[in-house]
């Protein structure tokens, strides 16, 4: 160590403390060292091993601080875990390296109780500023908090156990990079980007801040990442897991919120403003994964703007995202009002499972939430893969502007039974569903790709699409919807409608015409042995009727009278595509 390029801080009077020194104060001591070797010309220092304690506020003048990593504890050694914050104003050129802040102490419950006083580095204004390899472990507020600060670097960060935000940037913040940290147990968020337009703190847009390799499991109140008011905000290659790990945990393998949040603010509590969001603007993810997310009914990934935020939220990309295993939806696009959200794409999505979650350990989540809820938007692209999802793969709710393109993969949709029997397939299971009461779905581009069963039952038949109210009007409006399916079952499109509606009839099934008039069908599919139309002898009837099926996919039409079941038997695959233009 002799030969490390920095003074050692124990010439400036700040001495290790014996190991199981868990009273002493050494606040004055680390103060004035920081001053007298600012005051000699020092802008860094070195600390020896060993064990520190501290509570209160300390400024620094200016002097960075390193050790070796792991060799260094500063304990908080307050009773909550918080009044211990390291200032920094208006400072150029500081640094962390190697140290570690930990709090013996289990912080309060409440995150609300946490002051600034309670943050552990906090730095206002200044540049190039770097926290390198350091731990903050059981601290009451936020361990790092950056507010308007112009280049700066946390990178390769462990921090656990906190009751605010792990690592939050704020204010005029320019070119901040958050890379290869940890947060274990957070507390409102893992990670959070938030640029206030009206009511806290600094106000201002943070723009250029960077998230990169890194991962949040578990935090105890909202969301793993946040970028709430961000302009230019990139996300690349991190993971959430939302389930924070049992020993931190009275209910193993509790939910978090939302794992990934992207979404303006604007936040009243007990009848009082507290504060306005900028929107976020410019902001690319890429390469996410997202697990065990979307405690009480929150969706795993939210992309939204408040109603209340004048500020248009826009030219939002996410590629590549994983989503698996939400205890709600996978997804919720959530305008406010249409006009406040556009230009968003989320492209080569995977979301996977959100079957067996409902009520799992404790959490109020429900289990039967379709895998994407849209509800306002305008220039909104999403195209990926759905597997096992509860009811719906994807509801458009009502106030839907222009330009909503979706296209799919599909599997197992409407998968999960609601009852015991696994043969269940009850009503609210459909692949898309739109609905509302306002026919204002305007030009949707609907692409999907079947690539396994799926139960789509609807009251007395199964639908592809449906639209709860005026859906006929809003169909009509319909720019393009295709589907492929490739399945053991037989489709039947039935044809007496405007528009068509698909029905799928599993391989040797059958389905009967309990409407009050006579409906047309067009059947589809591959090697179709045999057509039968028939009146089930249980209603009195016997006789019917059945056709020789033709060479190829396209088996002609059939009337079907009330009462009267159609019966499909095939040998093979087919394969169906079809296709609703505007009428």
């Amino acid at each position: 160590m002799a030969d490390y390029p920095f003074t050692p801080i124990s010439d400036y009077g700040l001495n290790p403390l014996l190991s199981g020194d868990t009273t002493t104060n050494q606040h004055s001591a680390f103060q004035a060292a920081l001053n007298n070797a600012y005051a000699a010309g020092l802008r860094a220092l070195w600390i020896p091993g060993g064990k520190y304690n501290y509570e209160g506020l300390i400024n620094n003048p200016g002097v960075s601080l390193h050790a070796e990593p792991g060799s260094v504890t500063i304990h908080i050694i307050s009773s909550t875990g918080g009044n211990c914050r390291i200032n920094h104003n208006s400072l150029t050129d500081i640094t962390y390296y190697g140290i570690n802040f930990i709090s013996d102490k289990t912080p309060a419950t409440s995150k609300n109780d946490a002051q600034e006083t309670d943050i552990v580095l906090r730095f206002a204004s200044g540049r190039d500023i770097a926290i390198l390899d350091c731990e903050f472990r059981n601290n009451f507020g936020a361990p790092i908090l950056i507010r308007s600060v112009s280049n700066s670097l946390v990178k390769n960060c462990y921090v656990e156990g906190c009751y605010k935000d792990s690592i939050h940037i704020t204010g005029t913040s320019e070119n901040a990079v958050i890379q290869d940290c940890h947060v274990v147990n957070g507390g409102d968020d893992g990670i959070a980007i938030v640029g206030y337009m009206v009511g806290s703190g600094t106000l201002g847009s943070p723009k250029n801040s960077k998230i990169i390799n890194c991962q949040v499991d578990g935090v105890k109140f909202a969301r793993g990442i946040a970028l709430v008011g961000a302009d230019g905000a990139q996300v690349i290659n991190c993971r959430v897991n939302g389930i924070i790990p049992a020993r931190f945990n009275p209910v193993p393998g509790r939910f978090a919120l939302c794992g990934l949040y992207i979404h303006s603010e604007y936040v009243v509590e007990e009848g009082v403003h507290k504060y306005t969001s900028h929107a976020n603007k410019n902001i690319l993810v890429d390469g996410i994964v997202i697990e065990n997310c979307g405690a009480r009914n929150l969706p795993a990934l939210r992309v939204g703007s408040s109603a209340s935020t004048v500020r248009v939220s826009e030219n939002i990309t996410i590629l590549n995202p994983i989503i698996k295993n939400s205890a709600s939806h996978h997804i919720s696009i959530t305008g406010g009002i249409k006009t406040n959200l556009k230009d968003i794409k989320i492209l080569g999505g995977l979301f996977d499972n959100n079957l067996d979650v409902n009520g799992v350990l404790g959490q109020p989540g429900n289990g039967f939430l379709p895998g994407i809820e849209i509800w306002d938007a305008t220039d909104l692209y999403i195209e990926g893969t759905l597997i096992d999802i509860a009811t719906s793969g994807v509801v458009v709710h009502n106030t839907v502007a222009d330009r909503l393109k979706l296209k799919f993969d599909m599997a197992r949709i409407g998968h999960r039974p609601k009852t015991d029997d696994p043969e269940d397939k009850s009503p609210g299971r459909r692949l898309v569903l739109a609905e509302g009461n306002e026919p204002d779905l305007l030009d949707l581009d609907l692409d999907v790709n079947v690539l396994e069963q799926a139960y789509v039952t609807t009251f007395t038949q199964p639908f592809f699409l449906e639209h709860s109210i005026y859906w006929p009007h809003t169909l009509s409006r319909v720019s393009k919807l295709t589907l492929t399916h490739d399945t053991e079952d037989i489709a039947v499109i039935r044809t007496d409608g405007n528009p068509s509606i698909p029905v799928t009839l599993g391989a040797n099934s059958e389905w009967t015409n309990e409407l009050p008039y006579p409906v047309l069908f067009r059947v589809f599919g591959g090697t179709v042995s045999k057509i039968e139309t028939y009146y089930p002898a249980s209603n009195g009837y016997t006789g019917g009727g059945s056709k020789q099926p033709k060479p190829g996919r396209v088996q002609g039409y059939f009337n079907l009278n009330p009462g009267q079941t159609i019966k499909v038997t095939n040998t093979s695959l087919p394969t169906v595509t079809y296709r609703l233009i505007s009428y």
